[in-house]
């Protein structure tokens, strides 16, 4: 169980005293069994660095196969895993090679806020992908803390200009889908 939850610092409370995320290993046993039943791809949802170890496990018990596919989550508003640093995201790469050597994996950052500008270049230069997004960018229940209002398709843009800064390409859908191990669509 994580107690993954929204903090209020002026506040000083949590929004939400009561939650907590859980995915029991039978749960995720199950989860992984219907995405195979399926031809579905999971992600292991990564928000602090042992779940990458889980995702090894995982892997270890037949549950998924490569790709191994990580979110590895950061948030300006909840306090949950490592702060949302360009420092972090760089290790999280670290993390994976020294975890899961030789296995196939494709991972991306994303994070609840406007970090994810800080983490964005890291993460490339890491070897990872950066998810974006209004929903992420501006969540409904947090406080604005820019006053900007970039669409899905300015983040996208903005993404895409690190990448190629740092000579990465932009896969194409069939390509992300051979990366992710989706086949044809």
């Amino acid at each position: 169980a994580d107690n993954l939850n929204d903090f209020d610092p002026v506040a000083k409370k949590f929004t939400d005293s009561n939650t907590v995320k859980t995915l029991s290993h039978a749960a995720a046993e199950d989860l992984f069994a219907y995405c195979r039943e399926h031809g579905l791809r999971p992600y292991i949802g990564v928000f602090e660095p042992g779940h990458v170890r889980h995702g090894g496990a995982d892997l270890d018990k037949g549950w998924i196969e490569p790709p191994i596919v990580l979110k590895v989550s950061f948030s300006d508003f909840a306090p949950f895993g490592l702060p949302p640093r360009a420092a972090f995201a760089g290790m999280y790469g670290e993390i994976i090679d020294m975890v899961l050597p030789g296995v196939p994996v494709e991972w991306f950052v994303t994070c609840w806020g406007p970090s994810i500008w800080e983490l964005a270049p890291a993460t490339i230069a890491a070897g990872g992908h950066v998810r974006v997004g209004i929903g992420q960018y501006h969540p409904w229940n947090w406080p604005d803390r820019t006053n900007e209002r970039p669409t899905n398709a300015e983040q996208v843009a903005r993404v895409a200009a690190l990448a190629k800064a740092q000579g990465r390409e932009i896969a194409t859908p069939a390509e992300a889908r051979a990366m992710l191990g989706l086949g044809e669509a």
